[in-house]
Order: C-alpha cells, then sequence, then structure tokens
C-alpha cells in the first residue's frame, strides 16, 4: 500500500505580500549599500593616487602629477 502524499508548502514558494515587502526592501537595502561601498573603493583608489601624485611633486618630480591631474583645456 502506498503512503498518501503530504501536502507541504514548496521552499522558498510564493510569499504572502508583507513577506515580499520584506524581502523586496532587504534587497533594495544591500543593493544601495554595495553600490556605495564600490563608489568608496573607486574613489579611495582615486585618492591614493593624488596623493601619490602630490608626494612626487614635492620631491619635484612632476610626471606622476601631470598623469594624476588632467589639463582642464
Amino acid at each position: 500500500m502506498a503512503a498518501a502524499p503530504r501536502s507541504r508548502p514548496p521552499f522558498l514558494g510564493l510569499l504572502s505580500w508583507p513577506e515580499r515587502q520584506a524581502v523586496a526592501r532587504a534587497l533594495r537595502t544591500e543593493t544601495v549599500g554595495g553600490l556605495v561601498l564600490l563608489a568608496a573603493a573607486v574613489s579611495e583608489e582615486r585618492a591614493h593616487e593624488l596623493a601619490a601624485a602630490l608626494h612626487a611633486a614635492l620631491h619635484e618630480d612632476l610626471g606622476p602629477l601631470h598623469r594624476a591631474v588632467p589639463p582642464t583645456s
């Protein structure tokens, strides 16, 4: 004799509306936080490059400064 199939919800099945809103809100927060971290990493790299160029300029080597700060005209 075969066992009767059990009725159970599927794993990560359809969530209720409040649960879906909570998940969407959390995903948006994580996405924005990731973008902020990425922008900070890029600007930190740029800051290191500029600091190294200014340090070289103090020692009268203006080559790195010209590469780090392009001409405005």
